[in-house]
């Protein structure tokens, strides 16, 4: 019996002892008006209702992390304030300052790509979450990857 007691109070003990994850909601909207102002096609669909010439399949990872200081170029900069230990040294250092990687980091770039191989268009849009992870001793922020078909409308 003596067991079954201390059983159940260390199992209460850890329950209570485990960090937990506050509720909360995150929503994104992706505003698709910037293409539309350079008259570049962007779509999530497979299918279109126009004839087009498919120029090639082409993808853009993003990720989390340290950059050079814009500060120091004169650019006005957001730096967050951060206790985390995953990457402390990221504010301590004033040449580095930790930059989020975004969806629009990565639609931009992925335009940037298309337009550099003759496309003025991409469909079948596809936004992938990267979590982040430890490699090497080394933390590599979350990421974003993008990808689709470049086309010539």
């Amino acid at each position: 019996m003596k067991k079954i007691v201390l059983l159940s109070v260390m199992i209460s003990f850890v329950s209570c002892s485990v960090p937990k994850m506050n509720y909360h909601v995150v929503s994104n909207i992706i505003d698709y008006s910037f293409f539309n102002e350079k008259n570049f096609f962007i779509s999530e669909s497979n299918s279109v209702s126009f004839s087009y010439n498919p120029i090639g399949s082409i993808s853009t990872v993003v990720y989390s992390g340290k950059i050079p200081n814009k500060q120091e170029r004169g650019e006005k900069v957001l730096v967050k304030k951060s206790n985390d230990d995953i990457y402390p040294d990221v504010y301590d250092n004033k040449n580095v300052v930790w930059k989020d990687a975004t969806i629009n980091d990565a639609l931009n770039e992925i335009y940037k790509q298309a337009i550099s191989i003759g496309a003025n268009g991409i469909i079948n849009l596809k936004i992938e979450y990267i979590p982040g992870a430890m490699i090497n001793n080394v933390y590599r922020g979350p990421g974003i990857i993008v990808s689709g078909m470049a086309i010539e409308k």
